[in-house]
């Protein structure tokens, strides 16, 4: 136990200076030098090929052009109209949207997502963060009072979690009742979080 004692500690000061020096190494690199490779490139040169590394905010902005499977039941409900153009369910649905838009944050409406054998769920945002390209899924619950739409929902958080979506990682959640309205502010903080 005693010899134990004697080596833990310079263990520890070895690990501390290996990060150290890891640390001053990267504060040294030049970490957009992957993605100039192939933007530095001529015109001509840059169309013959897909580079390995694409700057995460391109490839948002590429995501969010893309076609993907959208949910196609109930397109009467579709009434409202986002500032980006796009029709959704609910005047909560296009705040939230509206929100996403101005902040320049890539986003797809009511896109399919599987979340295991049988169950395919349409988050109504799907988002993609532009530092890291990281996806988030943003769902709105308007109608908990109505008891059926609260059983739906409580199964849809628990078909997450089964698929490794929690709220403690990718998945924002935001709810209203006649008693309890939109909160805006956790919104905000939901949207300078997806701007990091």
């Amino acid at each position: 136990m005693h010899a134990r004692k004697k080596y833990v500690p310079r263990l520890i000061k070895a690990l501390n200076d290996e990060i150290d020096s890891l640390s001053d190494a990267c504060r040294g690199l030049d970490h957009d030098a992957r993605y100039r490779a192939y933007e530095d490139l001529p015109d001509g040169i840059r169309r013959l090929f897909t580079p390995d590394f694409i700057r995460p905010e391109h490839l948002c902005e590429e995501w969010a052009l893309q076609d993907h499977p959208q949910h196609t039941g109930h397109p009467e409900n579709l009434i409202f109209e986002t500032s980006r153009g796009d029709m959704v369910r609910s005047k909560t649905e296009v705040i939230i949207a509206d929100m996403l838009y101005s902040n320049d944050i890539a986003y797809r409406y009511e896109q399919e997502v599987s979340l295991g054998p049988g169950f395919t769920c349409h988050p109504d945002f799907t988002i993609m963060r532009k530092s890291d390209a990281k996806i988030f899924y943003w769902e709105h619950f308007g109608r908990l009072t109505d008891p059926q739409y609260a059983e739906e929902f409580v199964t849809k958080l628990n078909m997450y979690a089964r698929a490794g979506i929690t709220t403690a990682d990718d998945l924002l959640i935001t709810w209203e009742c006649y008693e309890v309205p939109f909160d805006r502010a956790a919104a905000a903080r939901y949207i300078r979080m997806l701007k990091e």
